[in-house]
């Protein structure tokens, strides 16, 4: 009877594990990669949500304190590498200083270094990539993985990370048989709460587009 009951047990373990496999097979498929259609409209999972509400309550708790904070009061150090088109090893990493800029009236930028990959504008819970998903999810109204703006869609992922969350928002247009096919890809890595004074601050922010040869170009952000 013992063995009886031992090997359903591991029979019911198997057919978890067998199902639990598959959905990260699943959502695999969701990833991000040139020459790949778009994934299927849907909305977030409970885990997904839960993820986007974190990741853009963090977001809107730096933007809330950077507003606090005087013209070029704040400056921080980033790490820039890229990768050409003929390449596919990045540049050897330099740092730069970038000042917190706080307008009165405007988005919040940094003022970084002309002349170079860097990317100014911040990444909060207002940004124009964001600002329709965190109002919705702050606000407990679940939301798709998809938004469309004329004939451009924008796909996102929201995935845990260990020192907090990523989201990775895929721009697509439509080829000549119809098909949305992957033009742009951005990805941010951002402290959660547990960092302290860095939270919602992006950590890594990578940029990449496809180039004629099958390589990809690439920039990549990293806050020091």
């Amino acid at each position: 009877m013992k063995l009886i009951i031992g090997l359903m047990a591991c029979s019911l373990l198997f057919i978890s594990c067998n199902k639990e496999e598959k959905k990260e097979n699943a959502n695999s498929d969701e990833r991000f990669i040139f020459g790949k259609e778009i994934s299927k409209e849907r909305v977030l999972s409970d885990g997904e949500f839960s993820v986007a509400k974190q990741a853009c309550q963090s977001l809107q708790n730096k933007r809330e304190f950077f507003e606090t904070r005087g013209d070029r009061e704040l400056s921080f150090i980033f790490s820039l590498s890229d990768k050409s088109c003929v390449s596919p090893d990045y540049s050897a990493a330099r740092d730069y200083s970038a000042n917190l800029r706080v307008p009165r009236v405007g988005e919040l930028t940094f003022e970084g270094p002309r002349g170079t990959s860097f990317v100014e504008d911040i990444l909060t819970d207002v940004h124009p990539n964001l600002t329709s998903i965190c109002n919705n999810v702050l606000n407990d109204i679940n939301v798709t993985n998809v938004e469309t703006s004329g004939a451009i869609k924008y796909q996102y992922r929201f995935l845990r990370a260990s020192n907090g969350y990523i989201v990775e928002v895929g721009k697509f247009a439509q080829n000549v048989n119809g098909k949305y096919m992957p033009t742009f890809i951005e990805s941010f890595s951002i402290f959660s709460a547990a960092a302290g004074n860095r939270e919602g601050m992006v950590q890594n922010r990578t940029r990449v587009t496809s180039c004629s040869n099958g390589l990809v170009q690439s920039s990549r952000q990293i806050l020091k």
